[in-house]
């Protein structure tokens, strides 16, 4: 029954490469920093928050999980491509 957890977790996915495709525009016009601050919150972020929702909720906690981490993921890159084109590169 992984009908309740096709949309949530399709988005999650389509933000994830959504976000991917950012950060490789992001490396030409910003520090390669950029990206590994990006991936090490991600990769914290989905540990922190997808072990826990997926202990308490099972599968649709490990859903939330992931579509928050993605979520934070997508705006943290959205964030650095804006600060990256208002103030150049750093």
């Amino acid at each position: 029954m992984a009908s309740p957890f096709f949309v949530m977790a399709n988005f999650a996915q389509v933000l994830y490469f959504i976000t991917n495709v950012i950060t490789v525009v992001l490396l030409r016009f910003s520090d390669t920093k950029v990206q590994v601050v990006i991936n090490v919150e991600y990769g914290t972020l989905f540990c922190l928050l997808c072990i826990p929702f997926t202990l308490v909720e099972g599968l649709m906690g490990f859903c939330i999980g992931l579509l928050l981490a993605n979520l934070v993921r997508f705006v943290t890159a959205v964030a650095f491509g804006y600060h990256t084109a208002l103030y150049g590169k750093r």
